[in-house]
């Protein structure tokens, strides 16, 4: 019923809210100034305090173009000298519409305005910043019989929507004159003030509609509403004429489904003035409900219920190990005030606990009896067995002490590694979890088994937190498939081939296949097995990976890509 082109002023950010998810990394934004002028076309005088819109465009039917505000627009209002600068500021990979196209530059005549509407169309092409458009506007005929020029009025309009008996404000409500055009927006207050020049005494017969509005008791979908007033005209039938003329506007309204907002966490954490992604962190609305939780590079995202836009609500985000933190997010809006698709979060949690002093204790894997004189060595995990941050000697009682700051220097995401090893026994590499390495009174026990180069058992099933292995053979064969079971949906399975057993290391070629609810991506590479005792540690390195992408679901990087290469520690099953 009413023309296209006018979602203005407040109303505006809800055109375009929900233009898309957030897939990709964020690029440099892309700014471009139109500078505009509106000047009188019979004397050449600046139009001040008039509001100029420029709306992205759209090719119709049979060539040309027409305004589309449902593609996003900005406004602003001519100074004193009938000039005004509107700023262009979209980053082109979060989905909204990039800046490059089509514009329509366009002066709306609006209610009772004393100059024609016009507009110019122009092309940004990517590569200008500034741009520059002059229009010229054509006054339209008095309306008023006679020579006298009608006077300027301020028009005052109030609209207020009914729910269950009471009356209640309707922020961003827009006004039209019997030809459709809109005049004007209300605030959040349900109020909004114009000017005209209409005859004194007459009728005139005015429309507003509302878009859907949540409150705090509930979602609303406002009736369109009429209303009427008569210029100069008071109320309670007196004869006095009024300065300003009043319109008052009562929607009937009724409740609808709550509506959702997209929202993206990043979880990150403080390790050695590093930051690092947490992996499977809790997030939490006010109300302590779970929200999501985040995958394996700290990122999530999920549907939570819709506030009004620009107010704001709060989650905390939850992780072993680290501090619990909350953010306060803003509904629409992303940081530096301009609207987002979506809303967003990011979280960076403080360790909770502080290293311990780490003890090794080194045991014969038979006789349970202390090794005394066993070297041991601290590694930090990057890469098999790591970097050696620290080394200890055994005493009688078999046990190696390293000090809390070596032990800090060592952990990576959580985690440590320790190796064992004696002139007497088969050397052994291990991981000791975040969980031991924070415990006041931390200590790891380690077993090695007699025998020098002693052939080990590479047959039975191998576990760790979420990695299971079946390995079997013997002399210089190993066959072995391994199964990662993970959180919402993430699993996957590989299989060993072609090794090559030389000692306690087998070289072999691996095949898998992981999922998530997102993807599903066959991968192969060669890998590493090594067993030291009762424990295995597979290295792979992915030289090959093809996805497969759910229906609707945008490709994005995943951890899964060629280059990648992941460590898995498991132990045998009834094994320490």
């Amino acid at each position: 019923m009413m023309k296209y082109r006018w979602v203005l002023s407040a109303l505006a950010v809800f055109a375009i809210l929900f233009a898309s998810v957030v897939r990709s990394a964020v690029a440099e934004p892309q700014k471009v100034k139109v500078f505009i002028h509106l000047h009188d076309a019979a004397t050449g005088e600046a139009v001040p305090h008039r509001d100029v819109y420029l709306i992205k465009a759209r090719e119709v039917a049979g060539g040309g173009f027409e305004a589309d505000p449902r593609r996003g627009f900005e406004t602003g209002e001519t100074d004193g000298n009938g000039a005004v600068t509107i700023t262009l500021q979209y980053v082109r990979n979060i989905g909204m519409e990039p800046i490059d196209g089509t514009w329509v530059v366009e002066y709306q005549q609006g209610f009772g305005g004393n100059y024609k509407s016009a507009s110019k169309t122009i092309f940004v092409d990517g590569h200008h910043t500034d741009y520059e458009v002059p229009i010229s506007l054509e006054r339209r005929p008095n309306r008023i019989s006679g020579s006298a020029q009608a006077e300027t009025r301020t028009l005052h309009i109030r609209v207020r929507g009914r729910i269950g008996g009471a009356l209640v404000p309707v922020h961003y409500a827009t006004i039209y004159n019997p030809r459709g055009d809109l005049i004007a927006t209300t605030d959040y207050n349900g109020f909004a003030r114009i000017t005209h020049s209409l005859p004194m005494g007459e009728l005139y017969v005015l429309h507003a509609e509302a878009t859907p509005t949540s409150g705090e008791n509930g979602n609303f979908i406002w009736e369109p509403a009429t209303a009427s007033f008569t210029v100069g005209a008071s109320e309670g039938g007196s004869r006095l004429t009024r300065v300003d003329d009043y319109i008052n506007f009562v929607m009937g309204g009724k409740e609808s489904a709550p509506e959702e907002n997209e929202l993206i966490v990043h979880v990150r954490g403080m390790q050695h003035s590093k930051r690092v992604p947490i992996r499977y962190a809790t997030i939490y609305d006010a109300g302590g409900h779970e929200i999501m939780m985040t995958g394996y590079n700290g990122n999530g995202t999920a549907k939570v219920r819709s506030v009004p836009l620009g107010e704001t609500y709060v989650i905390s985000a939850e992780a072993n190990h680290w501090k619990t933190a909350s953010e306060t997010v803003t509904s629409g809006t992303r940081s530096g005030g301009s609207t987002a698709a979506m809303d967003s979060a990011s979280f960076i949690l403080e360790p909770d606990v502080t290293a311990a002093p780490l003890i090794v204790e080194v045991l014969d894997h038979k006789t349970d009896k202390p090794i005394e004189g066993a070297s041991v060595t601290l590694y930090k995990p990057s890469g098999f067995p790591g970097t050696a941050v620290g080394h200890a000697t055994t005493d009688a009682k078999g046990e190696a002490t390293f000090e809390s700051d070596v032990v800090a220097e060592a952990e990576l995401q959580g985690a440590t590694r320790v190796g064992a090893k004696h002139p007497a026994y088969t050397t052994a590499i291990q991981s000791v979890s975040a969980a031991a390495a924070s415990d006041e009174s931390q200590r790891y026990v380690m077993y090695l088994k007699s025998g020098k180069g002693a052939e080990l058992n590479r047959n039975g099933s191998f576990v760790g937190p979420e990695h299971t292995a079946n390995l079997s053979g013997s002399g210089t064969s190993l066959n072995g498939t391994f199964n990662y079971v993970g959180p919402a949906g993430h699993g996957g399975t590989q299989t060993l081939a072609g090794c090559k057993v030389s000692g306690s290391i087998a070289h072999c070629m691996g095949t898998g296949e992981y999922h998530d609810p997102d993807k599903s991506i066959s991968y192969g590479g060669p890998v590493t097995v090594t067993l030291s005792g009762d424990s295995v540690t597979i290295v792979e390195k992915v030289t090959s990976a093809t996805a497969a992408w759910k229906s609707g679901v945008e490709p994005y990087a995943s951890a899964v890509s060629v280059g990648a290469v992941f460590t898995v520690i498991v132990h045998r099953k009834g094994k320490p």
